[in-house]
């Protein structure tokens, strides 16, 4: 991404830490990783659950395609995406990353259509 195209990011607030469905400690970032919360979100499965959360999840697709991929995580613990499931992980093992980034409202995609081979181009 261009330097000078940087402003179009804002900062959000991730949440790290949930008690009862409340968010305990969040991190304000341009960029950031993908969340268990986003990802348990982007299914339209009603009875998604931290131990299964692939059925009809477009963010599913890829772990269930690929390789795992790391969330973003409180300081206790790792959480990954691997074949579609949320698990732990071990320090030591290594996953892919998926960055996540907030646009400003005032941003436009003027071409493409999302793809590795069309990509998005915004103004």
């Amino acid at each position: 991404m261009q330097k000078n195209k940087i402003n179009n990011l804002i900062k959000t607030d991730y949440c790290l830490a949930y008690n009862q469905n409340i968010c305990q400690k969040t991190l304000n970032l341009k960029i950031s990783l993908l969340t268990i919360n986003d990802y348990l979100n982007a299914s339209n499965n009603l009875n998604c659950t931290l131990t299964d959360c692939s059925k009809d999840n477009y963010l599913a697709e890829y772990s269930l395609n690929n390789q795992s991929e790391y969330t973003l995580n409180s300081d206790n613990d790792i959480y990954i995406i691997q074949n579609g499931l949320i698990k732990t992980s071990k320090p030591e093992e290594k996953h892919n990353i998926r960055p996540v980034i907030t646009l400003s409202k005032n941003v436009k995609i003027t071409k493409g259509s999302g793809t590795k081979e069309n990509p998005y181009i915004i103004v």
